[in-house]
């Protein structure tokens, strides 16, 4: 099986047996126009780590190719009334302060829309729900809950190849992809909590190559997971006060932690 990165503002991986192909996430509309060019073939289907608009433009020259989304990202991938239904923006004046969620709301936090979703609807033909694999051409991509930069993050592990699509769990280097999509609600850390979750789940999966959303391939996934890890260990350390020092989580190594990665850079 050949692996090939597609890279634009983030990345694409197209993996290719023979002359058939499966797309894992499509950061372009004209995703089409570079296979073609390149001598690659067109995907049977597209299948996405997180929904989310930077990862999801196959609706420019791929929008008939069947797509499959996570589960509880079905209604995001296709801009559905249910979703925009639900998609809160403004805190109604009978809503109470729940000290437990803070203001977490299914696709954003405390009345604003936190959610991505791509920029048309997605020809959602199917779902990846964990535990569960999508299997093409003899090969087995099992769903891995991923989640930490967004709720609904998935992983896919080839073990035959030893392979993780990880999403952005992590950017090569031990960062985060994005900060704020570990936002669930105001003041809580729940999605760091998600984050080291996963991390961990991945670790422990062995892989020997990582390829990212977002960044070049990730080639020593264990050291880099560490550093992260590390660094949410301190962040969410409990807050110490001293008589003449600075609070313990403002002496955290922050820029060493802030250091996260756009997409694109």
């Amino acid at each position: 099986m050949q692996c090939i990165p597609i890279t634009a503002e983030t990345n694409a991986w197209l993996l290719v047996r023979g002359r058939r192909s499966l797309l894992i996430d499509c950061p372009c509309t004209d995703m089409a126009a570079r296979l073609r060019d390149a001598g690659l073939p067109a995907p049977d289907a597209i299948l996405h780590t997180q929904v989310q608009e930077e990862h999801c433009r196959e609706w420019g020259d791929l929008a008939g190719v069947p797509v499959h989304v996570a589960a509880d990202a079905v209604e995001v991938a296709r801009r559905s009334d249910a979703f925009f239904a639900d998609c809160r923006t403004q805190w109604p004046l009978d809503r109470r302060w729940d000290p437990e969620d803070r203001g977490m709301d299914r696709y954003g936090i405390g009345g604003a829309m936190t959610e991505r979703p791509p920029a048309r609807p997605l020809n959602v033909a199917g779902v990846l729900n964990p535990g569960q694999a999508f299997e093409w051409e003899g090969l087995r991509l099992e769903v891995i809950p991923l989640p930490g930069s967004g709720r609904r993050a998935i992983g896919l592990w080839c073990a035959e190849e030893r392979i993780l699509f990880s999403g952005d769990l992590l950017h090569a280097g031990g960062f985060l992809a994005n900060f704020y999509d570990l936002e669930r609600g105001y003041g809580i850390v729940r999605g760091h909590h998600e984050l080291e979750a996963s991390l961990r789940r991945a670790q422990g999966l062995s892989p020997e190559r990582v390829q990212p959303a977002t960044g070049p391939e990730i080639l020593d996934f264990n050291a880099d997971a560490g550093r992260l890890l590390d660094a949410l260990g301190r962040l969410l350390a409990p807050t110490v006060y001293s008589p003449g020092r600075r609070p313990a989580h403002e002496r955290i190594a922050r820029p060493r932690f802030g250091l996260f990665q756009r997409h694109g850079d």
